[in-house]
């Protein structure tokens, strides 16, 4: 079973480095959230508060690319396709076909975006468990 994880982990399109700069970026907005919002006020429940909208708002794209629902936006393309002059495709079919042969979906990098956000969501409840201990 882990070397299933591990294959499908290996699937994925993000590399090492797109990771760190993901959570160096959601560290800033979660600063820059603080900094707008709460005025800089680093309380407890201030971090606990800016670091639960980041996981939520990391949360829902990654869950978008997860169950591959962006594929719902290829009706878009196939009639942007059909009104260009590159009117190749009889059917939307035909576009699928030709998405899948040249290889133009993109790999699923949802998985480790949701585990950045369900850390940032989780450190943001244990933040708030540990005021209410208070």
């Amino acid at each position: 079973m882990s070397l299933q994880i591990r294959r499908n982990w290996k699937n994925t399109n993000l590399s090492n480095k797109a990771i760190i700069k993901t959570v160096v970026t959601t560290l800033a907005t979660t600063v820059l959230l603080l900094f707008f919002v709460y005025d800089f006020s680093f309380t407890l429940i201030n971090i606990a508060d800016a670091l639960f909208i980041v996981g939520l708002f990391l949360f829902f794209p990654a869950l978008i690319i997860i169950t591959e629902a962006t594929k719902v936006f290829d009706g878009f393309t196939y009639v942007r396709h059909k009104f260009s002059k590159s009117n190749s495709f009889k059917t939307i079919y035909d576009y699928k076909e030709y998405k899948l042969q040249k290889n133009l979906y993109k790999k699923n990098i949802g998985k480790p975006l949701m585990i950045i956000a369900l850390c940032y969501i989780g450190a943001s409840l244990i933040v708030s468990h540990l005021l209410s201990l208070l």
